[in-house]
């Protein structure tokens, strides 16, 4: 009979095994963010087709080596450069889609240079922001 703990064990020299929830949980938040630019994306008419490069990408991290954090360190990375990538590709679709004739230059105001990088807010507080809500219901912060 085994007793005690076994919950974050080792199977082998520095190989932790501690589960789905905790493990790679940036590559995680990269997951999600995709998906809701890419659902933003839809609710605005992006076709299929448009969507095919970013979509494949997101397929391939929910890949249950990709998703579980079970994969090598270096086919995380390129997951994360390819999640990373689709996520410009789907907000510059977005920002294309959304321009008029008043607004000359629309972008997302958070900008990270590389996958792993903390983004940095771009839009200053003079600066007006434009929100799409792809949801068809209003949505509030609450108290910040």
């Amino acid at each position: 009979i085994l007793k005690g703990s076994f919950f974050t064990y080792s199977d082998r020299e520095k190989d932790y095994w501690s589960g789905y929830f905790t493990s790679r949980v940036f590559d995680k938040a990269l997951d999600r963010r995709l998906e809701r630019v890419l659902f933003a994306a839809e609710t605005l008419g992006a076709t299929a087709h448009e969507m095919e490069k970013p979509r494949r990408a997101l397929s391939l991290f929910q890949h249950h080596d990709g998703v579980t954090g079970t994969a090598k360190t270096h086919v995380v990375q390129d997951y994360a450069n390819r999640i990373a990538d689709a996520i410009k590709v789907v907000e510059n679709w977005i920002s294309k889609r959304i321009k008029s004739n008043e607004l000359d230059d629309i972008k997302a105001c958070w900008k990270s240079d590389s996958p792993r990088e903390m983004p940095q807010n771009l839009c200053g507080d003079a600066d007006d922001v434009q929100v799409y809500n792809p949801l068809k219901y209003p949505q509030r912060c609450g108290d910040v």
